[in-house]
């Protein structure tokens, strides 16, 4: 490949040609973000295949609230019709397309369309409501939200908590933040057994299949016209956390052991839910 279609080069080429100096800091940043991850990651940035791009997408590398990915996405798209156009994409421009595409259905939802959620969720399904607070508020992935029974739920040293299941009969103790705790409550509705969150016509167990329509029907009854599954929800819970300032390493081992009191308190759950409060105090404070 000739010196003037390297990836330095055309970066340099494409950000000379945008019209705004705040958009050429903006983008020069992502791309300088994609070129230091591909170099780690032993690869050209235009030798990325689509999950690769998907990768470093999830990375965090761009940040993870909502607004940098939705810049982080519009630089690569930009980037990648110029490197089209100039001849020197080696990938499929169809490909990384769709990788950016799949991407955006997947990227987090806002705080205010999150409340309108939970509020819409709280008339309609009880328990989808509680699926999106242990989701997006108390950052429980989805299969383990879904394998929660009623036993799992107790308290420690005055904190309400849930006890996951681990590999070799282990079990991490899980804090619940005020409002996750209070949607439980109402989801066992007197229970003292059996699966927390159940199917809309049995008292069996909720399946994923059905979590993920009924869940897009509490959206549709929100008004949100955007796909919302439960990756866009664990999404959710990682832009929030950021914006609130939880660190990295908490957010790493943000499902992991709690040993003591003061981990309670500055559980990752607890401040997205302080940070939540700001917008909607009488559910979160």
């Amino acid at each position: 490949m000739s010196e003037g279609l390297t990836y330095p080069a055309l970066s340099a080429r494409f950000a000379a040609s945008l019209g705004s100096s705040e958009q050429r800091r903006t983008y020069r940043r992502v791309l300088g973000s994609l070129e230091r991850w591909a170099a780690n990651e032993g690869v050209s940035p235009l030798d990325l295949s689509a999950a690769g791009l998907a990768t470093f997408l999830s990375s965090g590398t761009v940040g993870h609230g909502p607004t940098d990915q939705a810049r982080a996405r519009s630089a690569l798209t930009e980037f990648f019709a110029f490197a089209t156009a100039c001849g020197a994409l080696r990938g499929s421009p169809a490909a990384a397309q769709e990788t950016l595409a799949a991407a955006a259905e997947t990227s987090p939802i806002s705080a205010h369309d999150l409340l309108w959620l939970i509020d819409a969720a709280d008339l309609v399904d009880q328990p989808i409501c509680t699926l999106v607070l242990l989701l997006a508020v108390n950052g429980i992935g989805v299969q383990e939200a879904l394998s929660l029974d009623v036993e799992s739920l107790t308290t420690s040293r005055g904190t309400a908590v849930a006890r996951l299941p681990r590999r070799w009969g282990r079990r991490s103790v899980i804090p619940l933040c005020r409002p996750v705790r209070a949607a439980t409550q109402a989801t066992r509705d007197g229970r003292s057994s059996g699966p927390l969150l159940t199917g809309a016509t049995s008292a069996e167990r909720l399946g994923l299949i059905e979590a993920g329509q009924r869940l897009a029907a509490a959206a549709a009854s929100a008004g949100i016209t955007r796909s919302i599954t439960p990756e866009v929800l664990e999404q959710t819970f990682v832009a929030l956390a950021v914006e609130a300032g939880v660190p990295a390493a908490e957010l790493r081992h943000a499902a992991g052991e709690v040993e003591n009191r003061d981990s309670h308190t500055s559980y990752a759950a607890f401040t997205v839910s302080d940070h939540m409060s700001m917008l909607d105090p009488n559910r979160f404070a």
